[in-house]
């Protein structure tokens, strides 16, 4: 016998000896890793244990060893799988769980605007409300009221904070989409109506400054119901709220309802890079899209109500890992007008920034 072999035979045995998920060629047919009065097969490598004290050539099958490698890499991808699904809730919506706690809200098929809704030519003002639509809102309002003020949202106030993707939203709001709720459409309605002379949007027809007031009332109520189970429009609804309560003067509330948004942005991961999910068909395009969008305008609208109020930033550059969002070049009224917001946005993103470091070193 070797010394090597003796060596092996007079070494202290280890505590517990782990299971071999393989055995050598001459230990399988001896059937030595199956017969328990004989010494085992470690499967240690370049010779097992047994052949080394026999002084016997040991040789493993090397098709069995890729074919291990493959299972071992089928069975984690079952395991990810299957942590996936656990972390899906009753409305399927994927839950973060970690440092970058929070939720995704995946899209389950493209919803842009159907071709039969936008006149190209006349953008649109020809739009009619689908009669399903009006089953979402909780008070009565005339059809051409709504629309005048969607049309104004979109064309004054969106520009300059683009949070919501007018794309998605007009296809929800024509096909029951999920990008179109009853709270996000009385934020609408509520900053449309300070843009607008209309007397029916106020409280007071006499006053201005009640113009919207009905509405964001009406959107305080719903955000009540809503935040027991958030969903990304419950984050426009509370950023648009923000600037609304900046509107009215009421500044606590603003830097309240701000911070809530910031909140709901980590908790389901806006923060969060999702160039993988997007490359592996986890997430649609259109929905990395709308996460990196509304994740720049939350983060321009922190900078701008942190200068108004003169308090801290809430959102810094190094906690997002986000890129910001492309032009992709629309034909249609609706999605040039996107286009050119997202040209604003990245701008206002950039400028933002040097406020950020102005602000961090006063």
């Amino acid at each position: 016998m070797s010394s090597e072999g003796q060596s092996i035979l007079k070494a202290k045995p280890s505590a517990r000896r782990k299971n071999t998920t393989k055995a050598c060629e001459e230990c399988r047919r001896r059937r030595a890793k199956y017969n328990l009065t004989r010494r085992k097969c470690d499967g240690r490598k370049p010779s097992c244990s047994r052949c080394t004290i026999r002084g016997i050539d040991c040789q493993f099958d090397a098709k069995e060893d890729v074919a291990s490698r493959d299972s071992a890499a089928e069975i984690e991808q079952l395991r990810r799988q299957f942590e996936g699904t656990l972390n899906l809730d009753h409305d399927g919506e994927t839950h973060f769980y970690g440092v970058t706690s929070g939720r995704l809200d995946f899209l389950t098929s493209s919803q842009g605007v159907p071709d039969t809704v936008l006149d190209h030519k006349e953008g649109v003002t020809k739009l009619t409300i689908p009669s399903f639509f009006h089953d979402l809102l909780p008070m009565s309002i005339p059809d051409e009221l709504q629309l005048h003020l969607i049309e104004i949202y979109f064309t004054w106030a969106n520009p300059w904070c683009p949070v919501i993707n007018e794309e998605l939203f007009r296809g929800s709001m024509y096909s029951g989409g999920k990008y179109c709720t009853p709270l996000l459409l009385m934020c609408i309605f509520s900053m449309g109506s300070r843009f607008t002379d209309r007397p029916e949007v106020r409280s007071d027809p006499a006053s201005p400054y009640t113009a919207g007031r009905s509405f964001l009332e009406e959107a305080e109520r719903l955000l009540q119901v809503e935040l027991k189970s958030p969903k990304i429009t419950t984050i426009q609804a509370l950023t648009i709220m923000s600037v609304l309560y900046c509107a009215f003067g009421y500044d606590s509330a603003c830097w309240l309802h701000e911070g809530m948004a910031s909140r709901l942005m980590l908790e389901m991961g806006l923060n969060i890079d999702t160039t993988p999910l997007v490359a592996s068909g986890s997430m649609p395009v259109e929905e990395a899209m709308l996460r990196r969008q509304m994740y720049w305008s939350l983060y321009s609208v922190d900078k701008l109500s942190a200068s108004y109020t003169g308090r801290a930033c809430t959102m810094l550059s190094f906690q997002g890992a986000v890129q910001m969002p492309f032009v992709k070049s629309g034909t249609s009224l609706v999605a040039s007008r996107q286009d050119e917001s997202m040209v604003f946005l990245n701008s206002q993103v950039k400028l933002c920034q040097i406020v950020e470091e102005i602000l961090l070193n006063l």
